[in-house]
């Protein structure tokens, strides 16, 4: 327990901002007395503020012409030069026009099948359709040694189905993984993620096939 210096009221310690230049940890004064002083502080300082503040340091034309010499293929630092704005302003307004130079937007545009290195371009037309994430499915071609052509080709060559139980890919919330033999690490085609983990328990002889047909015969009727 604590008591306000402003309000004079016992309180306990999560009523009080933490503070390290305090003994204890925490400020003197209470989240509620501090809230209501910074409100009547700004209520009576609203109009001392300078106009550099109240007013934006760039106009909305010379945003404009930032943006647009940006989208020619100038750096932020060309920008500056060519039209007086800030680096950090153009790459600002960049952001939120959606230019996926930066990570945020790239990832977005990643998740939504656009090239970000095409941005100026319009839509990639290297987007695989049959990828919930086209930047999941580039880092596993990668893992297991091919591109995504390569995982198309074989996509195309089972009619777009897993290769044991033949299910379609349109039926499956997640697209179908990359099978490969674990001794030589060679890529032998594409299976749903029921078929794959199959295949790699009897594979690793964790549950031997037998075992699978042993159960079968004792429980059917």
């Amino acid at each position: 327990m604590k008591r306000c210096t402003k309000c004079g009221v016992e309180k306990l310690l999560t009523e009080f901002s933490k503070d390290k230049s305090h003994k204890d940890g925490y400020r003197s004064q209470c989240k509620a007395c501090e809230k209501v002083y910074a409100k009547e502080w700004y209520v009576a300082n609203r109009e001392r503020k300078p106009d550099s503040i109240n007013k934006p340091r760039y106009s909305e034309e010379q945003k404009a012409r930032a943006l647009a010499l940006y989208k020619t293929g100038l750096t932020a630092e060309e920008v500056q030069q060519e039209c007086d704005v800030g680096a950090k302003t153009v790459v600002r307004v960049a952001r939120a026009a959606g230019c996926p130079k930066h990570s945020a937007a790239k990832r977005l545009r990643e998740k939504r099948g656009k090239d970000a290195s095409n941005w100026r371009g319009g839509i990639s037309t290297t987007y695989d359709p049959n990828a919930n994430n086209r930047y999941a499915l580039v880092n596993a071609c990668k893992r297991h040694g091919i591109t995504v052509d390569d995982y198309n080709a074989m996509f195309e060559e089972q009619n777009g189905c897993c290769a044991i139980c033949l299910r379609p890919r349109c039926s499956m919330n997640k697209r179908l993984g990359i099978d490969h033999d674990h001794r030589t690490g060679q890529v032998r085609g594409l299976l749903c993620g029921e078929c794959n983990l199959i295949l790699g328990k009897i594979e690793k002889q964790e549950v031997p096939l037998e075992s699978f047909y042993q159960y079968l015969d004792e429980r059917s009727p």
